[in-house]
């Protein structure tokens, strides 16, 4: 990444929805320059295009989960979670834990739930915090699928999932739009 990527990102940061046209006048190359400059940090994975949402308008509950994992156990976690749309950020951390995860969910139900079949298996120690709605950013990127759809955020599919049964995870599963009275319910 070179300082002419640096501007590009400069001003998509102020506006994502800013023109090629517009970014080329401001950074004083061509539009064609632009998009394969564009294209080129997409495909390296240093830039993503994404809709991001916020999720404090939306009335989110927010809970820190601190656990400690041995490597193993981290690695098969990370792996379970990755497409969790309801995971907004994980990392490790030091101290009396070594890893740290932030979870949202319209509903605390969700996230309890989550918690104690999918996380808590992995752990050797946990400690679970109801945490306040990000202040900054403003906007976060969540995984939002159709209700119509058969694969789940997650890339689960809700009839092969070894958690169907138990699932409050995903407001677009059966059970949870039963539980919810989701279209029609209730």
């Amino acid at each position: 990444m070179d300082s002419i990527d640096r501007e590009i990102l400069h001003e998509l940061s102020k506006n994502g929805r800013a023109t090629l046209q517009s970014i080329s006048e401001k950074v004083g190359i061509s539009r064609v320059a632009i998009a394969k400059r564009l294209e080129k940090l997409i495909e390296n994975n240093i830039i993503g295009i994404h809709a991001m949402i916020n999720i404090k308008k939306l009335d989110y509950k927010v809970l820190k989960v601190e656990a400690d994992l041995d490597e193993k156990s981290r690695k098969l976690l990370l792996k379970r979670l990755k497409n969790c749309p309801r995971v907004i950020f994980a990392t490790e951390i030091t101290g009396e834990y070594n890893f740290e995860l932030f979870l949202c969910s319209f509903e605390l139900e969700t996230i309890k739930m989550m918690i104690e079949k999918i996380i808590k298996p992995y752990c050797k120690k946990i400690r679970v915090t109801l945490s306040s709605v990000p202040e900054i950013p403003h906007f976060i990127y969540l995984p939002v699928a159709p209700i119509d759809e058969d694969i789940q955020p997650c890339g689960e599919d809700c009839k092969e999932c070894s958690f169907k049964e138990l699932c409050l995870c995903c407001q677009f599963s059966e059970i949870y739009k039963f539980k919810k009275g989701i279209e029609g319910g209730e």
